[in-house]
């Protein structure tokens, strides 16, 4: 076993792995002679055979296809007759140990890599909590450090996510795919563990490099694995698992000595006092006193604060471990997981100011304390990591991230709580954290948003090891100072899988006597699905497994693959659904709306309360399909109340608009909007309905109902459009002052900035117009109606070349008329009249008949404005 260096048709130099065995028995004695030399020199058989395989493709390129049949030949001339021989991934099978080829060139850059990852984390909470001085480690990790947003992955659940960060490859790949699976020795359902990761994580990599490591409580990694360091794995005090006080079962630590410091520094919940509670919240000592009864209870996982307390003492745990770790082990390599954020969001975020619906059946004292919880915990953790980092080597290398990020303010779910059962990534958002600080790093942030699958090769390259070639992701090398980016090994890997130590194998998927009690409130928290009573063993997975694997198919467009994902997920759970829902997403890319109906009629059917916003997504498939009348008989018997049935009509509305009924449409979207005033796409169908048949009056009075709903994007949206209706009746102070107000409510709305500035363009008001379209800019810098307004601006401002600039950033959106009109304008205005008549060829070039050109044409003939 070893590997050869091969040269690709690119000149790149990679690293195949190669494994063969050898009948002696066929050998040819008399021509042995240079294998017995070489062992007369003192040089292992492993070594000599490896130079025979290595002279042998010298000179070759990967994938030219003989490189076998010159190994074959080579072995044969040196008397020896393969019994078997193959390259490339999967040739280690049956191998004790690989040979790493890459270990001898390989030095270290000098540092140590600190990887903390914090569960959820997001910088739209964070950046006003630094900014008032809240996470002052955090903030001088960020004055120093490279930052970014890092884009996630769907689904965003957090086993397959930090999975992910430590493999540096795809879920199908890593094939860890939901928090339940299935053991393959029992069939039983038990809690994801390493034992169904497929692949190497970095710690593998480091140890095959002897790069000594900590890992600390990263997910999926019990049972421990046997890795040159330490590792404490997601079992030792994971806020939802039951374990024994006193020592760590088998298979919770690695090495096996570390069992009784890690028991000497668990904090088990009992020692989470009232003081501690009030730091997160500040429930009088009566509810504290209830929730440490509740614990032991049955339902005690339900109790918010029982479960916080569950919480603070598995943070702790692993925070203790993490710091005694740092302080007493030297390591090239440190990985720690916080998941306590994660959990806080899941309990708390719906009481963040301002408190939503979801909250109002909480006793108003208790909602008021639970609002700064997740705040609150989220300077626990600075203070945590500012421990981290006066623990570590002061040449330490320190990396922040998280898996994703989480819904708050405007972006929050208002119809489904943060636990709920089988779909808690609706509150997961895609806008996870980056940030690493240290010696080789330049300061700021980053010019482009990193993906999650470039965490691993950016880790690596900070080790000063290259990305394998079978990890989709790429180094982030703009982190680097000039020069400052460690060297890497000359030969390229194919992959890390196919050198040094393979991963550990074992036949099962390690069930425990926990397993029940694990399963029973990983569900209650709405982690998970699990398989209705009864149902059939279909596959390797969960119901939500399976879920996560179809649309882990979608994204790779193998719709096949993905519908037989979804159905083994429906005859696993026939009552839940999300894989009809699956189903239905099949057909429809499948170009079938027809078929994806009778999914989506099901789901409806299904549940009692189907989530509301799944009856305008069937009204468009209706549509799609040319199925309105279908439609129109099907939601016209279902019976419900409260908010679904505001949407349900709003879907009617919808089909009666696409059967040209407008009349019926209307009526529709009206009551609606008299059940719930937030319903968006009912105020939306009336504002376009009303304001067609000029029926202003009674536009602006629907729309002001809708001001003060509790959904903050529905209350924006309903005031720009209250703003546009004023505007049309020539009420324009009070439009601008609606705008304003709404501006207030929601800084960062770009509707509202868009609509702000270019209304006080539109009457004259050219300065004041510029700080909303800048702000607007700046967070949609593609956006054209911004760019085009923001030359006029700018032209009537007298500011040629602040014009100009935006006209060249308009232009590499869109070469559209309208920007060559802004721009002869914005010319005209400030004397450069050939300029001005030469941007007016350009637009009359991209669309002769246009009229507004041929109008600006005249008055500048003219010489007036």
């Amino acid at each position: 076993t070893g590997s050869v260096r091969v040269n690709t048709r690119e000149g790149a130099a990679i690293s195949i792995p190669y494994h063969f065995s050898l009948d002696l028995a066929k050998a040819d004695p008399g021509a042995l002679t240079p294998i017995a030399v070489g062992l007369a020199a003192g040089t292992d058989l492993d070594a000599v055979i490896g130079g025979l395989v290595q002279d042998s493709v010298a000179g070759r390129q990967a994938g030219s296809g003989d490189i076998e049949n010159a190994v074959g030949e080579r072995l044969a001339a040196a008397g020896l007759v393969p019994g078997s021989l193959t390259f490339g991934p999967g040739s280690t099978a049956g191998a004790a140990r690989n040979a790493n080829p890459l270990k001898a060139t390989w030095t270290s850059p000098g540092w140590g890599v600190l990887l903390i990852g914090v569960d959820s984390a997001d910088w739209d909470l964070m950046t006003p909590l630094i900014q008032a001085g809240a996470l002052p480690n955090l903030k001088a990790l960020q004055d120093r450090g490279a930052w970014s947003t890092l884009q996630s992955m769907k689904p965003t659940l957090s086993p397959i996510l930090w999975t992910t960060i430590a493999t540096g490859r795809r879920p199908e790949d890593h094939g860890v795919i939901d928090f339940l699976m299935k053991d393959p020795a029992t069939g039983a359902e038990v809690p994801i563990s390493r034992l169904f990761r497929r692949v190497k994580a970095l710690w593998n990599i480091a140890s095959d490099f002897d790069i000594p490591s900590n890992t600390v409580a990263w997910w999926a990694t019990w049972p421990a694995e046997h890795v040159i360091g330490s590792m404490v794995t997601d079992r030792v005090a994971y806020s939802l698992f039951e374990l024994p006080a006193a020592e760590a079962p088998a298979g919770m630590v690695y090495p096996d000595a570390l069992a009784p410091e890690i028991s000497r520094l668990r904090v088990d919940v009992d020692e989470i006092g009232y003081e501690d509670l009030k730091t997160i919240v500040d429930v009088p000592r009566q509810v504290f006193d209830q929730a440490r009864l509740a614990i032991s209870s049955p339902d005690g996982y339900r109790n918010p604060v029982s479960h916080l307390l569950r919480i603070l003492a598995s943070t702790r745990t692993y925070h203790n471990i993490a710091l005694s770790l740092l302080k007493r082990q030297k390591a090239g390599l440190t990985l720690v997981y916080y998941e306590g954020l994660d959990e806080v969001n899941h309990r708390f975020a719906q009481y963040l100011p301002p408190s939503m619906g979801l909250a109002r059946a909480t006793d108003p004292k208790l909602a008021a304390a639970f609002s700064d919880a997740v705040p609150a915990f989220y300077r626990l953790q600075d203070h945590m990591i500012g421990e981290l980092l006066a623990a570590a080597p002061a040449q330490t290398v320190v990396m922040v991230v998280s898996d994703h990020g989480f819904a708050n303010g405007a972006e929050r779910p208002v119809d489904e709580p943060p636990d709920i059962e089988g779909r808690p990534g609706l509150w997961h958002t895609l806008d996870g954290v980056f940030l690493v600080a240290g010696p080789p790093i330049r300061p700021g942030r980053l010019a482009n948003r990193p993906e999650l699958l470039d965490v691993a090769p950016t880790l690596l390259a900070l080790l000063g090891l290259s990305a394998a070639a079978d990890m989709p992701g790429h180094a982030v090398s703009e982190i680097f100072l000039p020069g400052a980016e460690p060297r890497q090994p000359a030969v390229k890997v194919a992959s890390y899988e196919e050198i040094g130590e393979p991963l550990q194998s074992v036949a099962s998927g390690g069930a425990s006597p926990e397993d029940p009690e694990l399963i029973a409130r990983l569900t209650a928290l709405g982690y998970v699905q699990s398989s209705a009573p009864g149902a059939p063993a279909v596959g390797a997975g969960t119901p939500t497994y399976h879920i996560n694997a179809g649309y882990l198919f979608i994204s790779q467009n193998q719709l096949d693959r993905a519908r037989d994902e979804f159905q083994r997920a429906r005859d696993l759970a026939p009552r839940f659904d999300q894989p009809l829902l699956g189903l239905a997403q099949v057909e429809l890319l499948k170009g079938r709306p027809g078929d994806a109906l009778e999914y989506l009629e099901a789901a409806l059917e299904l549940v009692a309360a189907p989530q509301p916003a799944l009856f305008t997504r069937v009204a468009q498939v209706y549509l799609k399909a040319k199925q309105q009348k279908r439609g129109l008989d099907f939601l016209g018997r279902l019976e419900l109340t409260g908010r679904p049935e505001a949407f349900r009509l709003a879907a009617l509305g919808i089909l009666h608009e696409g059967s040209g009924d407008a009349d019926q449409a209307l009526t529709a979207y009206r009551r609606a909007l008299e059940i719930d005033p937030s319903v968006e796409r009912a105020l939306y169908g009336a504002y376009v309905l009303l304001r067609k048949r000029g029926e202003l009056e009674a536009l602006a009075d629907l729309l002001e109902k809708s001001l003060s709903v509790e959904s903050i994007p529905v209350a924006v949206r309903a005031a720009n459009w209250l703003a546009l209706t004023r505007e049309l009746q020539g009420r324009r102070p009070e439009a601008r002052a609606i705008l304003s107000t709404a501006l207030a409510k929601a800084p960062d709305d770009t509707m509202t900035l868009i609509n702000l500035g270019s209304m006080l363009l539109r009457d004259g008001m050219a300065r004041e117009s510029v700080v909303p379209l800048e702000n607007a800019v700046r967070l949609q810098p593609e956006s054209f109606e911004v760019l085009v307004n923001l030359v006029v601006a700018y032209g009537k401002l007298g500011n040629l070349d602040r014009a100009r600039g935006y006209f060249a950033e308009g232009e590499k959106v869109a070469k559209r008329p309208a920007l060559y009109n802004a721009m002869a304008y914005a010319c005209y205005l400030n004397g450069a009249k050939e300029d001005a008549r030469s941007y007016l060829a350009k637009s009359f070039a991209l669309d002769p008949g246009q009229k507004e050109a041929r109008t600006l044409q005249q008055q500048m003939e003219r010489g007036t404005r």
